[in-house]
């Protein structure tokens, strides 16, 4: 019963070993998809990415476009200030002559009631003396139109100051008219200058946060990068280690075991403290119980040899034999397959289908795992999927 249970692990863990390469082929396939859907994530990124990109500049472009109207209608408003500036001089001047006229105008009309008040309290005797001193008709006569003169232009020049006056009116009229429209047009110009101010505060923000949603995307394109780089990785490692595997089973299926001894798998330890053989168990005590190899106590740490050429079938834990350690030498000359085994190891220093060179690759290092009770070898030979006796094929 146990003979045929150890020569189905053999098999199974050949079968393993030489059908990884078919597992690794829709693995492969699988990681291919994989890379496949993060590139066309990236790519999907890139093109937000770039919407983003062509969103910031088209708002960078408005941005200038209202920073070149808002210098245009600072320019208006410096027109309109200067024009503002000059039209309330104007208004002041006019204002200073209104001033002038009025007061010239006051004297005037003044002396001119001045002397309608004499002309009023005197009677005309004053200006009837003046005619008859004449001293004759023509000389009267000159006289009188001088008078009539003087009179004539009492009145025009009360109308002349008048006119002056309305005339200054008017202006300082039409000037304050036209201030008040610069300062109107002023007040509009000032609202629409507002109003880009604010567009271009708003398309600050706008950048700001378009910025930021770049940033994100950046980031995101960036882990997906590194994502990439992990699966692609991933892919050289399990086509290189495909490619190994490939090696491995073409090499092992070449592989023949050298006729002639195996070499010593602990070197400088050769005290053996349980054959191959029937034997006490040292767990349960019980008679008669069949050891299948043979135990070498050594260090724990101590190097482990392989004991001949051959691959790594099997690395890992194995119940009762803790962490264990399967050769395959090949076939020898009788056809019959030829495995070594090495248990209770303390750490593994080779890895499942691995190529070893007997008396030189350590494959193990002594330890006390599995069913054990202090730090040993339990090295087993396996000939044609029967357990013999090391000892009988081994050199020390």
């Amino acid at each position: 019963m146990k003979r045929k249970i150890w020569r189905l692990l053999v098999c199974c863990l050949l079968l393993i070993a030489f059908s990884s390469i078919a597992y690794g082929t829709g693995k492969l396939k699988d990681m291919e998809k994989q890379k496949k859907d993060i590139q066309k994530q990236i790519n999907d990124s890139l093109a937000e990415l770039k919407a983003k990109k062509d969103e910031i500049s088209q708002i960078n472009q408005e941005i200038l476009k209202y920073n070149q109207q808002y210098v245009e209608v600072q320019g208006v408003l410096d027109v309109l200030e200067d024009r503002l500036v000059d039209k309330k001089a104007e208004i002041a001047q006019t204002q200073e002559e209104l001033v002038k006229a009025k007061q010239k105008e006051k004297v005037y009309y003044e002396n001119t009631k001045d002397r309608i008040k004499v002309m009023y309290e005197y009677g005309n005797t004053e200006y009837i003396s003046v005619l008859l001193e004449s001293d004759n008709a023509m000389d009267f006569y000159n006289r009188l139109e001088y008078l009539n003169k003087i009179v004539e232009y009492d009145k025009g020049m009360l109308t002349r100051l008048n006119q002056i006056k309305e005339s200054i009116q008017e202006t300082e009229g039409r000037l304050i008219i036209e201030r008040a429209e610069l300062e109107h047009t002023q007040a509009e110009t000032l609202i629409r200058q507002n109003e880009i101010e604010n567009i271009r505060v708003l398309k600050e923000q706008e950048i700001v946060k378009a910025k930021q949603n770049q940033a994100f995307i950046e980031d995101h394109i960036a882990q997906q990068k590194k994502e990439e780089a992990a699966i692609n990785k991933k892919i050289d490692d399990y086509i290189a280690e495909l490619e190994r595997q490939r090696k491995a089973k073409q090499k092992t299926s070449n592989l023949k075991f050298k006729a002639g001894l195996l070499k010593w798998p602990l070197p400088g330890y050769t005290y053996v403290n349980s054959p191959f053989g029937r034997r006490k168990d040292p767990i349960t005590g019980k008679l008669g119980a069949m050891h299948n190899g043979t135990d070498i106590p050594a260090p724990a740490g101590t190097p482990i040899i392989a004991a001949a050429d051959g691959q790594v079938i099997h690395a890992g834990w194995m119940r009762g034999y803790g962490n264990t350690i399967m050769i395959d030498h090949g076939q020898n000359a009788k056809g019959q397959q030829v495995v070594t085994l090495y248990a209770h190891c303390s750490s593994l220093t080779v890895t499942q289908g691995a190529l070893v060179t007997g008396g030189k690759t350590m494959v193990a290092k002594v330890g006390s795992t599995g069913r054990s009770t202090g730090n040993h070898l339990h090295f087993g030979l396996r000939i044609g999927g029967s357990w013999v006796d090391a000892m009988n094929n081994t050199s020390k």
